[in-house]
């Protein structure tokens, strides 16, 4: 995998996968509810929610997206091939595994990412009232992240962004978003243009994000204007 990101392959035993997390070991969770509230005081159980679902996507992803990007393959993240365990940094500290015996798959990656979290989006919604809608663009958001980040890293950055549009454009599958893509600044400068919201704008610091779909795309632009002149020395 890309170095920095805490995925590997390997055996299962020991871990949490999708199947087991959306069902007994929900706990992760609600744990990881409880850290973003306490990182981010004031965050409602929608946006505890809304972290959540968007770090899992993100990561999937970040696995699907660097296997295409490597090798042309999409590996076969199902439910029960992927999961989850607490690292040493806390609640919101998650490492990822593959399984070692994981195949790849034809399916498309819109077809993939929605078999892997369709049951964990049914129980967030369950525990934070986070509508299922909502959730799915929050995996759009989370995947075209993804394969953002992993073609930046793996300099191929146009190929990667192709990807990520194919399959939130793709209206066959739930994560299907018209609006989820990316605002080109420049040559170099490429960012999510967000088609959800994690709300972090309910929690007592919080703000709407550069990016936020409640932005009207001009503000948008503006925002992300404004942080990349504050950055530069």
């Amino acid at each position: 995998m890309i170095a920095g990101l805490p995925i590997d392959r390997g055996p299962l035993a020991g871990w949490v996968t999708l199947d087991a997390l959306a069902a007994d070991r929900f706990d992760l969770a609600e744990a990881y509810f409880v850290a973003a509230e306490r990182g981010d005081p004031g965050l409602d159980r929608r946006g505890q929610g809304a972290y959540f679902i968007g770090a899992i996507a993100y990561y999937l992803a970040a696995t699907v997206a660097v296997s295409q990007l490597r090798h042309g393959t999409t590996p076969d993240i199902t439910w029960n091939k992927f999961a989850v365990t607490p690292a040493v940094g806390g609640a919101m500290d998650l490492r990822f595994r593959l399984a070692e015996d994981a195949g790849t798959t034809p399916r498309p990656i819109g077809e993939v990412l929605e078999t892997a979290m369709v049951p964990l989006i049914g129980r967030v919604k369950l525990a934070t009232r986070l509508a299922e809608p909502a959730q799915w663009r929050l995996v759009a958001d989370g995947l075209a992240a993804a394969f953002l980040h992993a073609g930046t890293a793996l300099a191929c950055p146009e190929r990667a962004q192709a990807l990520a549009m194919a399959a939130v454009r793709d209206p066959r599958f739930k994560p299907f978003n018209g609006h989820t893509g990316f605002h080109r600044l420049s040559e170099t400068e490429v960012f999510l243009k967000r088609g959800g919201c994690c709300r972090y704008y309910t929690c007592e610091a919080g703000s709407y994000c550069a990016t936020c779909i409640l932005r009207s795309p001009e503000d948008q632009l503006l925002q992300l204007q404004r942080q990349i002149d504050a950055a530069r020395p």
